[in-house]
């Protein structure tokens, strides 16, 4: 399984980049990115899991899983640290939500 990484300067030297961690720009990322959000606005009926990543409470994060296939998201729920009600309000939304709209990046560089 290989994993495509945003490059940042500040993170470059702590990742190790080879067949596994390949480097992406920024650019690629919200390319793909929005993608990954017009395939799901195709489905019929989508899976969202809310829950936390680590098991110390002083580095977990917040994350929210989208999927289409309910056995993904099922794999999820098993993977991923279920919050409760105190720990997630109802009113919180997870880490490094975004409202950008999909195709607003262009997928290939136009034609001379």
């Amino acid at each position: 399984m290989d994993k495509r990484v945003v490059k940042l300067p500040d993170s470059a030297d702590d990742v190790w980049w080879g067949p596994i961690n390949i480097a992406i720009t920024d650019d690629v990322f919200h390319i793909n990115r929005e993608r990954a959000i017009d395939y799901l606005n195709t489905r019929p009926r989508l899976y969202c899991i809310d829950a936390f990543a680590g098991w110390d409470a002083d580095s977990q994060v917040r994350v929210r899983v989208i999927c289409a296939r309910p056995y993904r998201a099922l794999f999820m729920h098993i993977m991923l640290i279920r919050p409760t009600p105190a720990s997630w309000p109802i009113s919180a939304s997870p880490t490094s939500s975004s409202s950008t709209p999909a195709n607003s990046q262009p997928t290939c560089a136009p034609r001379a």
